[in-house]
């Protein structure tokens, strides 16, 4: 019986938990912000940007996807010579295995991503996409390369 009883006890605790977590992000769950290392980058030069991520949601988010949270993935999106350019950043450290991890309401997840490595960004304007969990931001504007 006190087994049953301890057993019980367990499982409406993974019960309440799982209930005070979101499953999916809604659209406002999420803010992004990012900052670039240089204000003035060549064309052919390496350049990093931090995004920082933060939960806003005022709950905590239960996250589902690889054991190493890097947030929000940001690329570039320009128009050089008439053509839409998109410039990924360098590798990406996430792994392939699955993990559930939460969240907490106002946590912020910090990333400096690296550019140019593997990827020559062409002389222009760029707008910085920033995408997490489904959720999107665009900063336009964001880098002039020279």
């Amino acid at each position: 019986m006190k087994t049953i009883s301890k057993m019980l006890g367990v499982l409406l605790f993974v019960s309440i938990m799982l209930a005070s977590c979101h499953a999916f992000a809604t659209g406002d769950d999420f803010r992004f912000s990012a900052r670039s290392s240089s204000g003035e980058i060549k064309s052919g030069e390496s350049f990093q940007i931090t995004v920082t991520t933060e939960n806003a949601s005022g709950e905590d988010y239960l996250y589902r996807g690889s054991s190493r949270i890097v947030g929000a993935l940001p690329y570039l999106v320009g128009e050089v010579d008439g053509k839409q350019v998109t410039v990924m950043p360098a590798s990406v450290p996430i792994t392939n295995d699955y993990r559930e991890t939460v969240i907490k309401a106002g946590e912020t997840i910090v990333f400096t991503w690296n550019f140019g490595e593997y990827e020559v960004a062409p002389a222009g304007e760029y707008d910085l996409h920033l995408e997490f969990v489904g959720q999107k931001q665009v900063i336009e504007n964001f880098i002039i390369v020279q």
